[in-house]
């Protein structure tokens, strides 16, 4: 199903994900703001990531920013273009199953900040902006199903 609001499962207040699934905010064609979640994990993921994708272009999901957070305990704020993850800003987070805020804001002249928890963990400029951005999307890559919490898109 597409449009605004596409919901794999609710409950209590949350949008879950198993492993594998993703869900799709799309009508959004903001370049730039600030992009929000508050997520957890059901237990400490032991393999695979958790993706959000906060402007993907119309037409081409191989054009897209995205906050990725690793199993490993890697955060970085990528690039992908034409398919090629290229890392702006990298950090780490705890790796754990504790509700985490993450936030970028990209600010006109490419110019981004990236939060985990309401801390800054770095900022950097980088002109790279999809063509006609026009989603938000949540991977769940983890092996363990992800809870989002809030989202927020400013």
């Amino acid at each position: 199903m597409e449009g605004r609001g596409w919901l794999p499962s609710a409950s209590n207040a949350q949008l879950q994900l198993d492993a594998g699934e993703s869900a799709r905010i799309t009508g959004l064609e903001l370049t730039s703001g600030k992009w929000l979640c508050t997520l957890s994990a059901a237990t400490v993921p032991s393999s695979g990531f958790f993706r959000q994708r906060f402007l993907v272009e119309e037409g081409n999901a191989d054009n897209y920013l995205a906050i990725a957070m690793q199993h490993t305990g890697d955060y970085s704020l990528d690039k992908v273009v034409e398919g090629a993850t290229i890392p702006i800003i990298e950090s780490t987070w705890p790796g754990d199953a504790a509700s985490h805020t993450t936030a970028v804001d990209r600010m006109p002249g490419g110019h981004f900040e990236l939060f985990l928890d309401g801390q800054s963990v770095g900022t950097a400029i980088d002109s790279f902006l999809p063509g006609t951005p026009a989603s938000y999307l949540f991977t769940n890559g983890w092996d363990v199903r992800a809870n989002i919490h809030l989202v927020r898109i400013e």
